[in-house]
């Protein structure tokens, strides 16, 4: 038994999750490196999940709800994300698995502002539309000046709806496809840098004002396109959304 027990912790020390063995009354018992780390525990084991988790969280675990995971700031560090999950183990005690989804979280964030952001930008283009349509539909005579002027507007919010749907893709794609490996290789980040500014200059039309720092040493590895469309994404959004006679300062360093 005392060598079953001993395995079960040095495998539970090679996990890269925190692992925590927690009695019937939901005190911990032993824990990995892991959980002392996440919990900031020392020599001294003093935790218990209904102290730290409260009641009604503590019962969502017990009970397998939220998906039998539940999120928390952790209680040492506000900064930093934990997904917890319980499991039984034996003698009626529990196994706690801790896991530090911080990462995840704030991509989560990001990503959630982001479609947040596209959708409200959206509405923009299909507010001109639909109020250009109506005038176009109540108007038979439309003197000609006044009809290149209508059609020319919404040519741009057309270009301005691609580009955001295209951002969407993007994500979609970004967020659903395993990366091809085959494709990763070094990229001078000087040398396509240079690809991107040159065409985000001819965006710009000479409104805003480029400068460019690069380090000619930095090398990321990668594939070619989709770094070049990161790229491209972050510096001509720079362009639509400063100011004519702003500065765009790209800088890149290690």
């Amino acid at each position: 038994m005392h060598d079953s027990v001993s395995t079960d912790q040095t495998l539970a020390e090679a996990l890269p999750d925190g692992i925590a063995v927690l009695d019937a009354g939901l005190s911990m018992l032993w824990c990995n490196q892991v959980a002392k780390a996440l919990l900031d525990l020392r020599d001294d084991l003093a935790f218990s999940l209904h102290n730290t988790l409260g009641q009604n969280l503590t019962q969502e675990l017990l009970t397998g709800q939220s998906s039998e995971t539940v999120e928390i700031n952790s209680p040492v560090d506000e900064n930093v994300r934990l997904s917890l999950r319980l499991r039984p183990y034996s003698d009626g005690g529990y196994i706690l698995v801790l896991q530090d989804i911080t990462h995840t979280y704030h991509l989560e964030a990001i990503r959630q502002d982001f479609v947040a952001n596209v959708s409200h930008e959206l509405r923009t283009p299909l507010t001109v539309f639909h109020g250009y349509l109506d005038i176009l539909l109540s108007n038979t005579t439309i003197d000609a000046d006044k009809l290149q002027d209508i059609l020319q507007q919404m040519s741009g919010q057309t270009a301005r709806m691609e580009r955001l749907v295209e951002d969407l893709l993007l994500l979609a794609k970004l967020e659903s496809v395993e990366p091809d490996l085959s494709k990763h290789a070094p990229v001078v980040l000087e040398v396509l840098l240079k690809e991107v500014i040159h065409d985000a200059m001819s965006l710009s039309d000479g409104r805003h004002e480029f400068d460019v720092s690069v380090d000619d040493s930095l090398v990321l590895v990668g594939d070619l396109q989709e770094l070049r469309s990161a790229l491209s994404n972050l510096v001509f959004n720079a362009v639509r959304y400063t100011p004519e006679g702003g500065k765009i300062q790209i800088c890149g360093t290690r």
